[in-house]
C-alpha cells in the first residue's frame, strides 16, 4: 500500500515539474509572433489533459487492487 502512494506521489510531482516547465517556456519562447506562444500553449495543455487522465487510471488502477487484496485477506482468513 506504501508502495502504491509512493508511485501516485511520483506521478504528481513529474506532473506538476512538467507544467511548471511548459509554462516557463511559454512565457520565456523567443518569437516575434505569437504563434510559437500559442502552439507550445496548446501542446502543453494537451499534455498536461493526458497525463492528468492516465493519472486518475492508475489511482483507480491502485484503488481496485489495494480493495482486492483487503477482500483476498479476507477469504483467507475465513478459509483458515
Amino acid at each position: 500500500m506504501r508502495k502504491s502512494f509512493n508511485t501516485l506521489k511520483l506521478i504528481g510531482t513529474l506532473t506538476i515539474g512538467l507544467l511548471a516547465g511548459a509554462t516557463l517556456g511559454v512565457l520565456f519562447a523567443n518569437s516575434k509572433e505569437n504563434s510559437t506562444r500559442k502552439e507550445i500553449a496548446k501542446n502543453a495543455k494537451d499534455l498536461a489533459k493526458s497525463l492528468s487522465k492516465k493519472a486518475k487510471r492508475q489511482a483507480k488502477n491502485i484503488s481496485k487492487e489495494e480493495w482486492l487484496n483487503k477482500e483476498k485477506e479476507k477469504i483467507m482468513s475465513h478459509v483458515k
